[in-house]
């Protein structure tokens, strides 16, 4: 245990060392002013006068909807903050800033938890101590979940969860204990609670769960020449547990809709009549292919799962089937939503949840191979992740929003279901964020040089944007330490945080190597 808080504190002072500290997009800002009201008013109701992400309740109030999970989970961060301002003399104009900076840490340890239980998966498979290692900082670091680790979106979680229920029924398939089926319905209710599609993937839970009893699954009774089977007993028990977590799911849900909106199925999230109604190979081909918002553009290395996938299969039939449905369910579903691209984000923001899973068959490919076939891709997986960890370096440095307002794309010309929204930054290799935040980073270090980007005012600490110069905000840095510098704190304060963020994140690695090392010489 003491080991996996190393890597925790690890992967978490990466996180920290990195964060934004600010929320900015709409979906960020909703969230957000769901957990303030939460926690001061002790209503989900939020202003109708910020963002337009929600609907009217019954009660004529205005509500977020659509679930509630990352909300709750957000709420100790949130008073975590408002501790801080009762503890410290800092200025009333820079409140909101502290709660939203607060807030925004939830992805980080969500991040460093998805960290740990990668490390824990790739370990109950059999790779070594640092190939499991080398995963789980390739997903992490490599890909775009790093850059979604300072964001307040609810993708991280949803990755969580569905990686804990992959992981409680694998192990539930080696041990058979009851307690891994309430890892895994717990965190089927925890997704269902934070998105509520996501029930289409209960399909794929329940063939894998099938899966695993695909020996022995049947009990035989003849009666003259008749032979007539039945389902085993632990099956149907085991089978209860999971559908006891996810009846309870959907009572919830449907209460919170029901008091909330008058209607059991009304979720107030979207407005829109008809959200699945882009075509589906612009969607397909979007996600998969485009020079903007492809999958494999936004986290390399998991090309190399197309070359793992023929002894995944050999090795992890059952898995292999999971993986591929998971992935022909998320691909179809997104694909088909009319916002496919989760615009505006860094690259395909809805299937960040499918990354562990193509990253996870890799392993054996590293392990598993001929030595000479082994070394190759050994090279072709460290040249992918380099490649992975630069382009999202630009995703970390840049705020996507600004460069989107960069290149004039932001505020929208365009509807979501026109062909050409966002078409310069999508499909025009140009124009690609992957390139295009590295140029923007450049221009904007020779502003900060020239003195053109100095302390900025805030206009309305209540707004969405509170910055005075709307114009200055494409050419900010995305780090909290440079936020700390515009808002004008002393110098020698920000030169302190940021040393001793630096130095906890380097102590924890030198500890986290030590385990690494330790751990592969009693292996070995």
């Amino acid at each position: 245990m003491k080991s996996y808080l190393i890597l925790f504190v690890f992967f978490l002072s990466i996180f920290v060392l990195t964060a934004g500290g600010r929320i900015a997009s709409s979906d960020e800002t909703a969230f957000f002013l769901e957990t303030q009201s939460l926690v001061e008013r002790g209503t989900l109701a939020i202003p109708d006068t910020v963002v337009n992400n929600g609907s009217y309740g019954s009660d004529g109030k205005f509500y977020v909807g659509g679930g509630i999970g990352y909300t709750l989970l957000s709420v100790p961060f949130y008073a975590l903050g408002k501790l801080i301002i009762e503890m410290f003399p800092i200025p009333e104009i820079y409140h909101v800033f502290i709660l939203k900076g607060f807030f925004s840490l939830t992805n980080q340890f969500v991040c460093a938890i998805i960290g740990v239980l990668f490390f824990v998966f790739c370990r109950r498979i059999g790779y070594p101590s640092k190939l499991s290692f080398f995963l789980t900082a390739a997903l992490l670091f490599t890909t775009n979940v790093f850059p979604y680790a300072k964001s307040s979106m609810r993708e991280p979680l949803l990755t969580l969860c569905l990686l804990a229920a992959a992981y409680g029924l694998y192990v539930f398939k080696a041990e058979k204990k009851s307690s891994y089926l309430h890892l895994t319905g717990f965190a089927i209710f925890f997704m269902l609670n934070t998105k509520i599609s996501f029930a289409v993937l209960l399909p794929v839970m329940a063939v894998y769960f099938i899966l695993i009893y695909e020996s022995g699954l049947f009990v035989s009774f003849r009666f003259g020449d008749f032979k007539i089977l039945f389902r085993k007993k632990e099956f149907w028990r085991d089978g209860l547990i999971l559908m006891g977590w996810i009846v309870t799911a959907f009572a919830l849900i449907g209460i919170y809709n029901y008091v909330q909106f008058g209607s059991l199925f009304s979720s107030g999230y979207t407005n829109r009549p008809q959200p699945f109604n882009n075509p589906l190979w612009r969607g397909i081909h979007g996600l998969l292919f485009s020079s903007g918002k492809s999958f494999f553009l936004y986290a390399p290395v998991t090309v190399l799962f197309f070359w793992a996938v023929p002894g995944w299969i050999k090795n992890y039939r059952k898995e292999a089937v999971f993986i591929g449905l998971l992935f022909l369910v998320m691909l179809v579903l997104h694909a088909k939503y009319f916002a496919w691209a989760g615009d505006g984000s860094w690259g395909p923001r809805y299937l960040i949840p499918l990354i562990p899973f193509f990253i996870l068959p890799i392993g054996s490919l590293l392990q598993n191979s001929l030595e000479q076939s082994k070394k190759m891709y050994k090279f072709a997986a460290l040249s992918l992740c380099a490649l992975g960890l630069l382009i999202q370096l630009g995703g970390v440095s840049v705020y996507l929003g600004s460069y989107l307002r960069y290149i004039g794309e932001y505020p929208y010309k365009k509807d979501f279901s026109d062909p050409e929204f966002l078409y310069r930054s999508r499909y025009i290799p140009e124009y690609s964020p992957v390139i295009g935040h590295w140029k923007l980073l450049f221009v904007s270090l020779e502003k900060h040089m020239s003195g053109e980007i100095g302390i900025i005012r805030i206009d309305d600490a209540q707004k969405r944007i509170p910055i005075a110069d709307a114009q200055k905000v494409i050419y900010l840095i995305d780090y909290w330490f440079m936020y700390m510098f515009y808002a004008g704190i002393n110098t020698g304060w920000v030169l302190f945080l940021f040393f001793a963020s630096a130095l906890t994140a380097f102590t924890s690695g030198f500890y986290a190597f030590r385990f690494l090392v330790k751990a592969q010489g009693a292996r070995g």
